[in-house]
């Protein structure tokens, strides 16, 4: 007889726990330099594409069609050299995002090991959705004059300038290369 487990509530917080104590694990980690959050600046602006870019982009498609009959409709009245054009702005995002997946992985996997690198790529496209959501949030807090107060500008530059820190120690692998060096350095004298 085969008995399925059913995820309950407690399954959940249980599984919400763990991910946030391990998140926290590998933040403090990064912190210390005993891991490689983000390898460098490319590192980071292909883990944040590889959200971002599909976002914009359905994002984009769904805001300004409102049905699939729509899309057809458009895509059927278009001269063959917009849709050539069109074909190939959709192969180079598709391409572009495949080559951030890869570099971003494959960065991760290198500098960590296999199966720490795998759980590090993992919470840096975590990482990489919340804080995009979080930014776009606090750049439209910035820009909209009409419904925006001095208190909500003068928090959204705070939170900015957090993230600029943030990421300033998230982007770790160049030190943690100098300090590997250092240590092999110092071992043969």
């Amino acid at each position: 007889m085969c008995y399925f487990h059913t995820v309950t509530e407690n399954d959940l917080y249980i599984f919400l726990i763990f991910f946030g104590i391990s998140g926290l694990v590998l933040f403090v980690l990064t912190l210390l330099n005993k891991i490689t959050f983000f390898y460098d600046t490319k590192d980071f602006v292909c883990s944040f594409s590889q959200i971002l870019v599909p976002a914009i982009t359905v994002g984009t498609i769904m805001s300004t069609f409102e049905s699939i009959e729509s899309i057809q409709a458009f895509l059927f009245e278009l001269s063959l050299f917009s849709k050539v054009l069109l074909s190939a702005a959709i192969l180079a995002i598709f391409f572009g995002v495949v080559y951030a997946i890869r570099y971003s992985f494959t960065i991760s996997v290198s500098t960590n090991g296999k199966l720490l690198g795998i759980v590090v790529y993992l919470y840096k496209l975590i990482f990489a959705s919340i804080l995009s959501v979080a930014i776009v949030g606090k750049f439209q807090d910035l820009v909209d004059t009409k419904n925006s107060t001095f208190a909500t500008r003068t928090a959204a530059f705070v939170f900015l300038g957090l993230f600029s820190w943030l990421l300033s120690k998230m982007i770790n692998g160049k030190t943690i290369e100098l300090i590997k060096s250092e240590e092999v350095n110092y071992g043969e004298t």
